[in-house]
């Protein structure tokens, strides 16, 4: 849970975002969390509510829905400031912030700015073990001076050009600048034509301030200074300027880089104590039993039924803790999902980053007792489609998502992550095309292939009885026995279609398999052997596959490259 931030200090951080305050509430409110307006009642746990007033359209529904959320201890209710059009005064229904939000602001995007917001204010240091407090200056607090001393609207960014803090001038500002603070990252392909300058070059290679003249369209002068700890570059700072920098303002520029620059090695060294310390919490979830119980109370998950999303990048990657991407993905996934589940917790593990998520449809949580097949079927498609958002708004083209069942609580959480391991292993196994997502529902028949072909190569065993003479050097050994067999079962014993399959003629067809059936003593009349023959053939496909969809090794084949010749 965040340590929070004050109400009246996150208002003028949105009002960029179009938020303002219709009513002030208490001064001391803080928000801790985000919540949505099907959360009710409220948690009489968790403070700190920010509630997003989705669907409230008029005054009546307003005024009632923050009656309601007062008595309830929300910090602040965001509304559409046109439900308020045609309301003169709205009578005080409490301690709770009445906020407004523009039309162009989606609910999705001021969740996933204000959940940012908290997850930068760090976590509560209220003697918790698992925290540590930082007292470095506040980034926005030294963008404001900046701003003061450099008459210009100010950014923080980090070396991936993510705006990690801004002044609250920025009303000032050029469009695209505005545009990068409502999506908290720079334009990529305002990005690209600054590197294409050489600009980048330029900033990262000594610590003296630069004055740029970007050629984008709409965009004013910058100065701009490297954050950097030693040699390891962090970030920079951006000024909206009108002309280059005085050496006063040189001088500031390159003080307050290096403090900025002291913040974020403080700040990353919290982050990552952090970041160890959930980890080991959801590693412990996930693996289930009582010690999944203790985890979800320090996370404050609760025990409630909850499903696992498995998410991995496709191909062969780098080492995760050598992959820059990887830790952004973590980051990126984390601040996504919290921003719409509440009680979500992310963590990677090896190459693989799972998230716990609630388990509910339309009707409420759902458990994995409920074996209703609409209800399941409603989690299944609610899921699914949440994970594509995962995809789309992530902006990974090499992701893969496997999607476990929901379990009635966390103890059984095993049994989805490895449903949820699965769905990734059938994907990457290549034989359902470009689809990025799939639950285990969908794809047990090839995860239960899959991982009965790494059985075999972990024993060391080779194909046996009844396709074991065809593996054994003889003359009809090869691709033309195998596909005469998989053409036959594939076609239903229809030789005719089998044979305009594979492009010979049906008599040459009928001898080949009369041919290898006697020679091999198979008796493909036998439903039984039929089964047999069947399955060591999607078995040997299994493990003769080359590559994955990506054209990497795939990870069967690297295993048979080192095995016995016996296996093949």
């Amino acid at each position: 849970m965040s340590a929070g931030i004050p109400v009246n200090v996150l208002v003028p951080r949105l009002a960029v975002a179009e938020v303002g305050a219709a009513y002030p509430g208490r001064a001391d409110s803080t928000v801790t969390w985000v919540a949505t307006a099907d959360e009710d009642p409220l948690p009489t746990d968790v403070p700190g509510a920010l509630v997003l007033g989705t669907g409230l359209t008029s005054p009546d529904q307003v005024r009632q829905a923050w009656r309601r959320w007062s008595q309830q201890g929300a910090s602040a209710l965001v509304v559409r400031a046109s439900a308020l059009i045609g309301e003169a005064q709205l009578e005080p229904a409490g301690p709770t912030w009445l906020l407004t939000i523009g039309e162009r602001m989606s609910w999705v995007r001021l969740a996933t700015l204000v959940t940012a917001d908290l997850d930068a204010a760090g976590p509560r240091t209220d003697g918790a073990d698992d925290t540590v407090e930082w007292d470095d200056p506040d980034l926005y607090e030294i963008a404001n001076y900046l701003s003061s001393v450099l008459v210009g609207p100010v950014t923080i960014e980090d070396m991936a050009s993510r705006i990690l803090a801004f002044s609250s001038d920025h009303d000032r500002a050029d469009e695209p600048r505005k545009r990068s603070i409502l999506e908290r990252q720079v334009s990529h392909a305002h990005n690209k034509v600054l590197a294409d300058g050489g600009v980048f070059t330029r900033l990262f290679a000594g610590p003296d301030p630069i004055y740029v003249e970007p050629p984008i369209d709409g965009a004013r002068p910058r100065a701009a200074v490297r954050i950097a700890a030693g040699d390891e570059m962090l970030g920079s700072i951006w000024v909206v300027v009108d002309q280059p920098p005085s050496p006063l303002q040189r001088r500031v520029l390159v003080e307050s880089a290096a403090v900025v620059a002291l913040a974020l090695t403080r700040s990353r060294l919290v982050e990552d104590a952090r970041s160890s310390v959930q980890h080991r919490l959801v590693s412990r979830l996930l693996e289930g039993g009582s010690e999944a119980v203790a985890a979800s109370r320090d996370l404050g998950t609760g025990a409630r039924p909850a499903y696992v999303l498995a998410v991995r990048r496709d191909g062969r990657q780098p080492e995760p803790e050598l992959d820059p991407r990887f830790r952004s993905l973590v980051r990126l996934l984390t601040t996504y999902l919290q921003s719409i589940h509440r009680g979500a917790v992310v963590a990677p593990v090896g190459n693989t980053v799972y998230a716990v998520l609630p388990a509910r449809t339309s009707g409420g949580t759902l458990g994995a007792s409920e074996t209703g097949a609409d209800r399941v079927g409603e989690h299944m498609r609610r899921s699914e489609q949440l994970a594509e958002n995962v995809l789309n708004r992530l902006g990974y083209a090499d992701l893969l998502v496997g999607i476990g069942d929901p379990v009635d609580d966390v103890a059984q959480l095993p049994r989805s992550r490895r449903q949820a391991d699965a769905a990734t292993r059938a994907l990457l196994a290549g034989r359902h095309g470009s689809r990025r997502v799939a639950s285990w529902r969908e794809v047990q028949v090839d995860s239960l292939l899959l991982e009965l072909a790494q059985a075999m190569l972990d024993r060391h065993e080779p194909i046996a009885a009844p396709l074991d003479t065809l593996l054994d050097g003889s003359p009809d050994n090869g691709d033309r026995a195998l596909s005469t067999l998989r053409a036959y079962l594939d076609h239903f014993g229809d030789a005719s279609a089998a044979a305009r399959s594979l492009f010979v003629h049906p008599n040459t067809f009928r001898y080949r398999l009369r041919t290898l059936t006697r020679r091999h003593g198979l008796d493909l009349s036998d439903p039984d052997q039929r089964f047999a023959v069947l399955l060591q053939l999607r078995l040997l496909e299994l493990l003769r596959r080359p590559t994955d969809r990506t054209g990497e090794e795939s990870t069967i084949d690297r295993v048979v490259a080192n095995a016995p010749d016996a296996v093949m």
